[in-house]
């Protein structure tokens, strides 16, 4: 007789192939449920910070749970369903930091189901429950339980050192007192408020405009705002940190001293 190791080679593969195969079977099977599952989060997500957005103007308990089901629906399979278990629309609820905690307003806690349907590489159909729990607080304006936040409140910052430039024409950076700001206009974030407090122009057709563009006004004498492509805008300025003034090349105002 003649001693072989190619028997024992044999013998090892049959009891180790096996079980490599179902651990790559079990494999391919989990991460596409993995990655299901994570599409579905990274969508309710984006509409939940569609709905913090749009909140501030108006606020709709059918809108919300209507998109956080739409845009589920979207990134899952058309066999999946699913389902807002639970929604608390701009609630009170205590949110907890550490050892201590706080009551906070307008907030959007949603409980949500998705049955996952999936089809494993063995063509054996396969269900799957996937729950979670998502909270988010819409940008409402409100600090605590006061009255609401104008803009500048909600902008403002301790530490923050502004300074005012004019990036088409300018080289100098000038504070918001300074008369060169004067005679020119600001660019702007259209808003509610803007609407409100400005007409629209009626070369520019700025009325058009959609909440959320830039437009352009004149706040010390103007009565509208305006598009960039309005004969009205020759001249217009915008705020930055006085240190990214500096970088940027520009220097302090001989007037106001920046």
């Amino acid at each position: 007789m003649r001693n072989s190791k190619k028997g024992g080679y044999i013998v090892e593969a049959a009891i180790v192939l096996p079980i490599f195969i179902v651990a790559v079977i079990l494999l391919i099977s989990i991460v596409p449920r993995a990655a299901r599952c994570e599409r579905l989060v990274y969508a309710i997500c984006d509409e939940m910070t569609q709905e913090n957005i749009q909140a501030h103007f108006f606020k709709s308990y059918m809108r919300c749970k209507s998109n956080l089901t739409d845009g589920a629906l979207r990134a899952l399979k058309s066999d999946d369903s699913f389902s807002v278990d639970r929604l608390g629309y701009c609630h009170t609820d205590r949110v907890r930091s550490g050892r201590t905690s706080m009551v906070i307003d307008d907030v959007i806690t949603a409980d949500f189901t998705a049955f996952i349907t999936y089809l494993d590489p063995l063509s054996m159909g396969s269900d799957m429950e996937f729950s979670g729990k998502i909270k988010c607080r819409p940008y409402t304006g409100t600090e605590r339980r006061e009255e609401a936040m104008s803009r500048e409140d909600m902008e403002r910052d301790e530490n923050s050192d502004p300074v005012y430039v004019f990036p088409k024409s300018g080289e100098r950076y000038h504070r918001k007192d300074c008369s060169v700001l004067n005679p020119a206009c600001e660019a702007a974030v259209l808003s509610q408020d803007i609407r409100k407090r400005y007409g629209s122009c009626s070369l520019c057709n700025s009325g058009e405009k959609s909440i959320g563009s830039t437009v352009f006004l004149f706040r010390q004498a103007g009565e509208a705002y305006h598009t960039g492509q309005c004969s009205t805008v020759d001249k217009y300025y915008i705020e930055m940190e006085r240190s990214e003034a500096g970088e940027k090349g520009y220097t302090a105002c001989l007037i106001c001293g920046g």
